[in-house]
């Protein structure tokens, strides 16, 4: 039997929102697929429910409790998604003019992930540009470095 039985009441509350997160509750969701993919959630909950449906412990042991089990699971499937769209929702809403001096000039520290995403999203193909052509011009320096240590080397036994 689940700890939850003995005081349901104690449970309706949150426990486990820091006070930042229960001022923001999008912002959970935020983070949650940041280091998660919905797909990940489901495969998971698949496999619970799987192992739940095959068990003779109770309350999965009737018919009753496995059934409970299916719509309980599919609810949390449903808030998941509803989550991952609320959190699609909140990046569209924060794509960001990079040419807008209010954003161009912005102290790094004040920006959230979304814009900080957002912004890599639009200099990324850029800064790989470039960052392409610094690594061809390191390879040039250093085959020019090479040839000009062996025609010293060349000048040092011309000389003896």
């Amino acid at each position: 039997m689940s700890i939850v039985n003995y005081r349901p009441g104690h449970f309706e509350t949150s426990h486990l929102l820091l006070d930042h997160e229960l001022a923001d509750p999008p912002s959970v969701f935020d983070n949650l697929f940041i280091d998660f993919r919905l797909w990940e959630f489901k495969d998971y909950l698949w496999d619970a429910q799987e192992v739940c449906m095959l068990t003779d412990i109770p309350p999965f042991h009737e018919i009753q409790g496995r059934e409970e089990c299916l719509i309980y699971t599919l609810n949390i499937m449903k808030c998941l998604e509803a989550a991952k769209l609320i959190v699609d929702q909140r990046k569209a809403a924060l794509k960001l003019d990079a040419n807008d001096p209010s954003v161009k000039f912005r102290d790094i520290n004040s920006l959230t992930v979304f814009e900080l995403a957002a912004a890599t999203e639009y200099y990324g193909d850029r800064i790989t540009y470039h960052k392409e052509k610094l690594d061809e011009i390191g390879q040039h320096l250093t085959l020019i470095t090479e040839r000009l240590a062996e025609i010293e080397k060349l000048d040092s036994s011309a000389e003896n």
